[in-house]
């Protein structure tokens, strides 16, 4: 009879006691039976220890407390370094696990380095919020490293990977959320795949890390007319400086080949030469861009993508001196 390989899953707490007990229950009583449940607490000054402890002393988890706050991104890095599994699955402190997720996972993954599933927006009582994961992100699979420059749309919570992986994920960069790059780098190492299945339940709240939704405070455009166009155009400068600084950061991933670094290298030029309005810069990402289909996560219009991409708020600023014009002369 053969053992079921053994599959970790790294929770990280901070401050949770309103739902980590409900959490911890659907991957307890999951149907694979050959798993590891590593929970590394931040610093949480709630009830959250004393509930761990309780699952620490029935044998059910193994806990770890942090003696300094790291921050969710760092947390994460500590708790998969922990786990010793074939497998490992990260969990985040307020979801909800279908109890067939981690089976369903294992068997499907095959030579993929990860595999992930669809998720099921909650609200903070456990009420569907009748939208899913798969309605906001196009799902892809295979050698697709370079598809998952821009955007991710595997979410940690519905990941399961490859022991091999760590091997190329340490250290964590301090500014890209953890499962960008855990995704990435088993892209670019292998082949990522998914399965259409919902999986997991997860949960909006205002203390959540993430805002997949958008339900928090929106930042609103402040000013008019061309105050307002110089500040999008400082900001538009300021999002490529941004965009060239991930680029680097996934530039020096281990898990490259040269290849992918090449196409990393070209992307970075052109965006430098982007920032100060070089003609070449955006015929050069006009053929990077769509040569290779640089948004196909996302599933809002790819020509109006592309476009905000490739001339920015020149096309604004552009229309909006036309118009000036225009209402000029018919007022003469």
């Amino acid at each position: 009879m053969s053992v079921e390989p053994l599959v970790s899953i790294a929770l990280c707490t901070y401050n949770g006691e309103t739902y980590i007990s409900s959490q911890l229950d659907t991957i307890i009583n999951q149907t694979y039976g050959n798993i590891e449940i590593i929970v590394v607490d931040d610093g949480s000054t709630d009830n959250t220890l004393p509930i761990l402890k309780h699952y620490e002393e029935t044998g059910k988890i193994k806990l770890y407390r942090n003696n300094t706050n790291l921050g969710f991104i760092k947390n994460f890095e500590k708790a998969i370094s922990l786990c010793t599994g074939d497998y490992i699955a990260l969990s985040d402190q307020d979801d909800l696990w279908e109890l067939n997720k981690i089976e369903l996972l294992v068997n499907t993954i095959g030579e993929n380095m990860l595999i992930f599933s669809d998720s099921e927006f909650i609200d903070r009582e456990g009420k569907s919020l009748g939208k899913v994961k798969s309605q906001f992100h196009n799902f892809v699979k295979g050698d697709i490293s370079i598809a998952v420059i821009f955007d991710t749309c595997v979410p940690g919570h519905a990941m399961l990977f490859k022991k091999e992986l760590l091997n190329y994920l340490f250290p964590f960069p301090s500014d890209l959320f953890h499962d960008w790059w855990v995704t990435y780098t088993a892209a670019a190492l292998g082949r990522i795949t998914y399965v259409k299945d919902i999986l997991v339940k997860y949960r909006q709240h205002p203390a959540s890390y993430t805002d997949a939704l958008g339900t928090k405070k929106a930042v609103k455009d402040i000013g008019k007319g061309r105050d307002k166009i110089a500040a999008s155009t400082d900001a538009r400068r300021q999002a490529i400086r941004t965009k060239i600084h991930h680029l680097k950061t996934f530039y020096h991933n281990r898990a490259n080949n040269k290849k992918q670094k090449r196409f990393i290298a070209n992307l970075i030029v052109a965006y430098r030469q982007q920032e100060n309005s070089y003609i070449a810069a955006r015929l050069m990402l006009i053929f990077l861009l769509y040569g290779n289909r640089l948004f196909a996560i996302q599933k809002r219009s790819k020509l109006k993508m592309y476009a905000k991409e490739i001339f920015g708020i020149k096309l604004k600023v552009g229309f909006h001196n036309y118009m000036s014009r225009l209402r000029g002369s018919s007022q003469k």
